[in-house]
């Protein structure tokens, strides 16, 4: 949800609403991987910097990444590969400069007119796809689909230990 926020104080406020003790859970996609191109995302972040960003708000932050098998990885490719075959209609990237509300519209209207032959063979894939097939584990962040971050307030008792800023963000090293 963080990817469709303007400025990012939010974390700030997400931390003023957990209970004492409170662990925010926060996915958002991986702009490393990412086709980029979803209207409603205002901001996509790297590992690094999502690290950053929460690192400053709370006193511990777990990163870690959610990485689909080679079936959702296929559904992928064909979903960027369709839409990459209508986005070559604007070489410029004039759509950019479209309000987005507008923009909006214009995209609920744009995905009604998809050839339904691509809807429904990426529908079949999709619902083919399962929870068992993804994985979460903090190896190479940088190519996971999602970031999945686990973030306590400085001074949280987690696991009865009580929080610290060392070690704050666990951000493997490249």
């Amino acid at each position: 949800m963080l990817e469709h926020l303007r400025r990012p104080a939010p974390p700030l406020l997400l931390r003023a609403l957990l209970r004492d003790g409170g662990t925010l859970y926060l996915t958002t996609p991986n702009r490393l991987t990412s086709a980029g191109e979803n209207i409603y995302d205002v901001h996509e972040y790297t590992p690094e910097d999502l690290a950053r960003l929460l690192g400053a708000h709370f006193g511990t932050v777990k990163l870690l990444g959610i990485t689909g098998d080679e079936k959702y990885r296929a559904y992928q490719d064909e979903r960027h590969h369709s839409m990459r075959r209508y986005l070559r209609y604007d070489p410029l990237r004039l759509r950019r400069l479209v309000p987005r509300a507008l923009l909006a519209g214009l995209y609920a209207r744009f995905a009604r007119v998809v050839p339904t032959d691509i809807q429904g063979a990426l529908s079949a894939t999709a619902a083919a796809i399962k929870p068992e097939d993804f994985r979460i584990d903090s190896e190479d962040l940088d190519a996971c689909d999602d970031l999945f971050a686990v973030c306590t307030p400085y001074g949280a008792v987690v696991g009865g230990v009580g929080a610290t800023r060392l070690n704050a963000v666990r951000y493997p090293s490249k």
